[in-house]
């Protein structure tokens, strides 16, 4: 099976400070298709480490809140890391927006036990 994800959004929710260390929180807004079946308006939560050393710091991804399912979150986290470090490239070091309208499109494949 081939999972389709379409990005149309990211939000950048809250800054939160845990211990020593700084976060972003965000999310990305998608749909998703799994070979004809449509999955519209669903979220996922990614969360940054904004500390020192923090560029070696893998990012955090949730799930995709509001799918259940045969599932490859590994595709999906790697879509979800790319769409992600995208937008923030193509950002100005002193952007203060919230929200970013981007639409990308990524695929990958779902493995099902059989």
């Amino acid at each position: 099976m081939r999972a389709t994800v379409t990005f149309s959004k990211l939000t950048k929710e809250l800054r939160t400070h845990v211990g020593d260390a700084d976060y972003l929180n965000s999310k990305v807004f998608f749909d998703m298709q799994i070979d004809n079946k449509k999955y519209p308006n669903l979220t996922a939560a990614v969360k940054q480490n904004l500390g020192p050393g923090s560029a070696s710091i893998p990012l955090e991804v949730s799930e995709p809140e509001g799918y259940e399912g045969p599932f490859n979150f590994g595709g999906f986290r790697n879509a979800v890391v790319n769409y992600y470090n995208g937008i923030l490239a193509e950002q100005k070091p002193d952007s203060n927006e919230n929200t970013i309208s981007k639409v990308e499109t990524y695929s990958f494949y779902i493995y099902t036990r059989g």
